[in-house]
């Protein structure tokens, strides 16, 4: 008898209102299933059996996973806002780095000389430029999974946190150990190149260690699929 119940429960199909407010459906019993485990919808989704006019949440519906034994997945709640915002800036952080680095490091080259950097400082602008073209490609990656609930987007977000605070913290001292020691106004050059450094020192480290911290959240990471 449980069999038959559970198998003309499989049997019902189901319209459901996207996230961009459309229907969708008629979809089955595991499509369901397939797209929460894939976080594409959650507890909030709204949902209306086949051949009825009654729209619930997902979550009031016994069938997906309501009970410790169920084999479905367990219905997640609304999703972090966090996932959407962090994703959003990785795309747009992402972006602005790969369109941006490389003429910067153009402007850097043309003007290290100028300033009176030397050799080291010329070299290190290139190599950190290429490094930097390298992490906005791996921030905007992590940003388009963020959006679409990819479970090692939020990893590969955290993991690049890591790595963009460690850059910034040696980007900073390598500035302070290599001031420009030439140009027309070396203590004016001085000044800004301190400035400049301690601007993004404070900005690389507290948008980075904003990303670690709400991501880090177990509510984040069973949205995301992840389990302790």
């Amino acid at each position: 008898m449980r069999r038959a119940g559970v198998t003309a429960r499989n049997s019902i199909m189901y319209k459901i209102i996207g996230a961009d407010q459309k229907e969708y459906g008629p979809i089955s019993t595991d499509q369901i299933r397939q797209w929460v485990a894939e976080g594409r919808v959650n507890g909030e989704t709204q949902v209306c059996a086949e051949g009825t006019q009654d729209w619930k949440p997902l979550r009031t519906f016994p069938e997906f996973g309501a009970g410790p034994s169920a084999s479905a997945p367990a219905i997640p709640a609304k999703p972090p806002g966090s996932i959407k915002v962090f994703g959003i800036l990785n795309i747009v952080f992402g972006s602005m780095g790969i369109l941006c680095t490389p003429i910067s490091i153009g402007v850097l080259m043309f003007s290290a000389q100028r300033i009176g950097y030397n050799a080291f400082m010329t070299k290190w602008f290139i190599a950190s430029g290429i490094i930097g073209v390298i992490g906005a490609g791996v921030l905007l990656a992590s940003g388009i999974g963020l959006l679409k609930h990819r479970p090692w987007s939020r990893k590969l977000a955290v993991y690049y946190a890591l790595f963009a605070c460690a850059l910034t913290i040696l980007n900073t001292l390598v500035t302070f150990t290599n001031l420009p020691s030439g140009g027309p106004q070396p203590e004016t050059q001085k000044i800004g190149a301190l400035v400049s450094a301690a601007f993004g020192l404070a900005i690389g480290l507290t948008y980075n260690f904003l990303l670690i911290f709400f991501l880090s959240k177990s509510a984040v990471k069973e949205t995301l699929g992840e389990r302790e």
